[in-house]
This record gives structure tokens, C-alpha cells and sequence, in this order.
């Protein structure tokens, strides 16, 4: 389902003071972004299944710490957070491999 931003805002704040009820429609709205973007190819073959635990955690911290007052773009703006810490964590198991190999 999609929220307006005057929902996605209410939605949030209640997120951030543990309602659970809103921490599960934030889930379930935003499960095929975090499916999306962690199967994405380049991260999903250096991360594997942890790529989906990985982009719920991300997901999670995203929404306890957003401060921010833009509802309107947060879609795009969370799709880009777990991008970039998608890859940054792939990038980090890349290096770790290589030094522990070399």
C-alpha cells in the first residue's frame, strides 16, 4: 500500500517510539525495495543471503534515526541509503577477502 507523506511522517515518528504496528507497515510497504535492492546483482554475489538480513538492518536504522522533515521523496531517499550501504558493506567484504588472501 502506498502512504501519503503526511502518513509516511506519522508512520515513521510512531516507528521511532516502538509502536510495533507501525514498524510492520513500514516493513511490509517497503519489503520489495529491500528485495529489490538486495538482490541487486553486484551486491547479492558478494553478500548472498546475508544481502536481504543486511538491507533489513539498514532499513531499520534508516527509519529509528531519520530526522529529516522530507516524506515526500523518503521513498527515493531510502532506496538510495540501502544502495549506498549495500555496497559499501559489499565493498568491505571484498577488501577483507582480499587481505585475508594475500
Amino acid at each position: 500500500r502506498g502512504y501519503t507523506p503526511k502518513e509516511l511522517k506519522e508512520l515513521i515518528l510512531a516507528a521511532q517510539a516502538a509502536d510495533e504496528k507501525a514498524i510492520e507497515s513500514l516493513c511490509e510497504t517497503f519489503k520489495p525495495l529491500i528485495l529489490k535492492e538486495s538482490h541487486y546483482p553486484s551486491i547479492f554475489d558478494i553478500l548472498g543471503e546475508d544481502a536481504v538480513n543486511t538491507a533489513w538492518v539498514i532499513f531499520l536504522q534508516f527509519i529509528k534515526k531519520y530526522n529529516g522533515n522530507d516524506f515526500v521523496h523518503l521513498p527515493g531517499l531510502i532506496q538510495c541509503h540501502l544502495r549506498y550501504e549495500l555496497m559499501h558493506t559489499a565493498a568491505g567484504r571484498t577488501i577483507a577477502v582480499v587481505s585475508y588472501t594475500h
